[in-house]
């Protein structure tokens, strides 16, 4: 069953496939109610992603955490997520900003490729920059 996976993650789980499942599983965990695992293992995923300076970590896996924080009825876990999330939205508006302003200086066809390449790497910055806002 499902704890039987969750014991599966315990293992290192540093490709994407392996990450995707342990979120996918902790949004699970977080509908059926068990959020404090869910939140556990959102954390663990970020540590992991944070290992690997080349990777940064994830948006998506930045606002599950903050949904499992504020879904705990706790009212400082629920502070917690409110702050990871602004901060996480301030960080991608000065990342956007940045693209455009970076894009205007470059020739059209090469600033398409550059700007979809670079979005992906500073949004992974920005949820780097809003996580260790929290910390």
């Amino acid at each position: 069953g499902l704890q039987g996976l969750t014991e599966d993650l315990k293992a290192p789980r540093s490709d994407l496939h392996t990450m995707t499942a342990a979120q996918t599983l902790g949004m699970c965990m977080g509908k059926m109610g068990r959020f404090a695992e869910a939140e556990e293992l959102f954390v663990e995923n970020i540590a992991i992603q944070r290992s690997d300076p080349d990777q940064g970590i994830d948006l998506g896996l930045v606002e599950s955490l903050a949904w499992v924080m504020g879904a705990q009825k706790d009212q400082v876990k629920l502070e917690q997520a409110e702050q990871l999330l602004r901060s996480l939205i301030r960080s991608v508006e000065l990342t956007d900003a940045e693209q455009k302003h970076l894009a205007g200086k470059e020739e059209k066809g090469e600033k398409e490729k550059k700007e979809r390449a670079m979005g992906a790497r500073e949004k992974r910055a920005a949820a780097e920059r809003a996580f260790c806002a929290l910390a």
